[in-house]
């Protein structure tokens, strides 16, 4: 699997310097790999596309990466996963007067109405991600 081993060093240099929240942060790095670990081994997925998407997944929203560098390494599949897989942020004019509970309700609420409408293997990548995120 080229392609994925490609993928995961990618990940690593986008992600460099990043941490993940919490009490005893761990490189971000880390959160990829376990997604891509999730795929393949809790679900049973071999698709190299879908792998590479699962290494890929935060590189937009964490990094600023553009998906064209994507299409060029890996093709338009993984792209599309991985642009499908970013998630979209409310923006401060819809936020503006709420309390930390309604905008996590607002965030809520955009999160399940993207899963609702992503293909069938987006959803599979989301669900090892939430996995991990667990």
């Amino acid at each position: 699997m080229k392609a994925l081993d490609e993928a995961i060093r990618l990940a690593a240099k986008l992600h460099e310097g990043q941490f993940r929240d919490g009490d005893s942060p761990l490189p971000y790095i880390v959160h990829p790999i376990e997604v891509v670990s999730n795929l393949r081994y809790v679900g049973g997925v071999v698709d190299e596309d879908i792998l590479v998407a699962g290494a890929l997944h935060d590189t937009i929203e964490e990094s600023d990466a553009d998906p064209i560098l994507f299409r060029k390494k890996f093709g338009n599949r993984a792209t599309a996963l991985i642009v499908e897989m970013t998630r979209k942020e409310p923006s401060e004019s819809e936020t503006k007067g709420m309390s930390a509970e309604e905008i996590w309700q607002l965030r809520s609420r955009m999160l399940l109405d993207e899963i609702g409408k992503m293909s069938r293997d987006c959803q599979i990548l989301k669900l090892a991600d939430r996995l991990s995120n667990v």
